[in-house]
């Protein structure tokens, strides 16, 4: 029988993986994972505690091994931590990202999924319609420029023999593993669980209050199977972005009515000391995706909170 080559994932202890690696896909039956601490591996998979940008082609774990491709979900991902913590972010989200690709390439790796964000895009002005792969890519905050500098380092970097797929995630929610997790359906249901506040950007009551921003929330099983689909496509491909959205923006009133309906249980609001710069309005595009990969979303709002909260035990959290 024909063994696959490994698919190598940093970041395998993250959300995103864990939602990737709960589909049980065959071609990440034999994947290396990687993380900080040690990630929790099936029987064939490998797991090492590792930075990721300390990988070399002499490394023990990896040297007599061929790769199939690198799933890059590896980050520092707080919006407003990034804003306290510029330099840090810029280290570990561009410079060692950057790292890891020149590994890559002296490896002999051809192909490359990246997790990038929404978090690129600029506010969009005026007329508000869903935000496709060619908008203005200006992002607010270090987060997100350290994102697109990466995205703009891999596209400079591609060749007509790589295949480099970059996923601009919209707000991840629900799924596996979501307690504690960043993004506002997430800190809503930990809230309601923990019995604690749930704090929003600008107070209650004012016009800037972020109870009155559009997101567009894919469920983290969904943002899993378009990486599945990057895994699973045999088109040529030397660089692709694509939109990883539903298409559909609710307020984040809005959210905590559903939360609310969901769980039964009020949530605790009070206004956060600091405000953070945000967008008012981003939601997204996905018709790219959905044509070139055959990927669209499974689960709508009022799915992915229940979905969640039915799950909120200890064995499944």
């Amino acid at each position: 029988m024909k063994v696959n080559k490994p698919w190598l994932i940093t970041g395998a202890n993250g959300y995103l993986a864990s939602n990737l690696l709960s589909l049980n896909l065959e071609i990440l039956d034999n994947a290396i994972l990687i993380d900080l601490s040690l990630p929790k591996a099936r029987a064939n998979q490998q797991a090492y505690s590792l930075d990721f940008a300390d990988l070399t082609v002499n490394h023990d774990s990896i040297s007599g091994t061929e790769i199939a491709g690198i799933i890059h979900l590896a980050a520092l991902k707080s919006v407003g931590d990034s804003f306290l913590n510029p330099d840090l972010y810029n280290l570990e989200n561009y410079e060692k990202s950057v790292k890891l690709f020149l590994f890559s390439r002296e490896k002999g790796i051809k192909k490359f999924i990246f997790a990038s964000s929404a978090a690129v895009y600029s506010q969009p002005l005026g007329d508000e319609r869903p935000v496709d792969e060619i908008f203005e890519t200006r992002p607010l905050s270090p987060y997100g420029r350290n994102k697109i500098e990466f995205e703009e380092f891999l596209k400079s970097n591609s060749s007509i023999d790589t295949e480099i797929y970059v996923l601009r995630f919209f707000n991840l929610a629900g799924g596996i593993s979501w307690l504690g997790r960043s993004g506002a359906i997430n800190q809503l249901l930990t809230s309601v669980y923990m019995k604690s506040t749930f704090f929003v950007n600008g107070g209650l009551e004012s016009s800037n209050s972020s109870l009155n921003t559009v997101r567009d929330y894919v469920d983290a099983r969904d943002a899993a199977l378009a990486v599945a689909s990057c895994l699973k496509n045999t088109k040529p491909h030397p660089y692709e972005t694509y939109n990883v959205c539903t298409g559909t923006g609710v307020t984040l009133r809005e959210v905590i009515d559903i939360v609310w309906r969901a769980t039964g249980i009020e949530v605790s609001l009070q206004k956060a000391q600091n405000f953070n710069q945000e967008v008012s309005w981003m939601v997204g595009d996905r018709n790219k995706i959905e044509e070139s990969l055959g990927w669209k979303p499974n689960f709508g709002m009022s799915s992915i909170v229940s979905d969640a909260w039915n799950r909120s035990n200890p064995d499944a959290l």
